[in-house]
């Protein structure tokens, strides 16, 4: 992602996605689904309003939902959104990939707490820099 984007460019960018041919990617890919949209746009403002430096490295569809990446130093973070659930995902990039932190987050009663919870995640990794930092 353009580091110069403003958010409101993120969630116009976002909006398009609703807008994509079936099979736009030649492998079968859906439009993102308006639920993966809304998701996503909610993290990216949460973030936002915490730290408006803190913009997201990538953003992208996938098939019927949408791909957000943020690299802060040797971690990765990764957020897939799809049609049914959320998936975040930290691991190191160096040569030795290790797995940090996984969660699998259906959609439900509990998806604000979710959102609430890999917004806090993202801010606190961003803050601490390391990803030896236990949080």
């Amino acid at each position: 992602m353009d580091k110069t984007k403003t958010l409101q460019d993120s969630l116009n960018e976002l909006q398009t996605f609703l807008e994509l041919e079936e099979n736009w990617d030649t492998y079968d890919g859906k439009p993102s689904t308006a639920q993966s949209v809304e998701i996503a746009s909610k993290i990216l403002q949460k973030i936002h309003d915490q730290n408006p430096n803190l913009k997201p490295t990538h953003v992208s569809p996938i098939s019927s939902g949408i791909y957000l990446l943020w690299q802060i130093g040797d971690l990765d973070i990764d957020v897939e959104i799809d049609e049914e659930s959320m998936f975040y995902y930290e691991y190191s990039n160096n040569t030795e990939i290790k797995e940090v932190y996984e969660k699998e987050c259906f959609y439900g009663e509990n998806i604000e707490k979710d959102i609430d919870e890999i917004v806090g995640r993202i801010i606190k990794r961003h803050t601490l820099g390391d990803i030896n930092d236990n949080l």
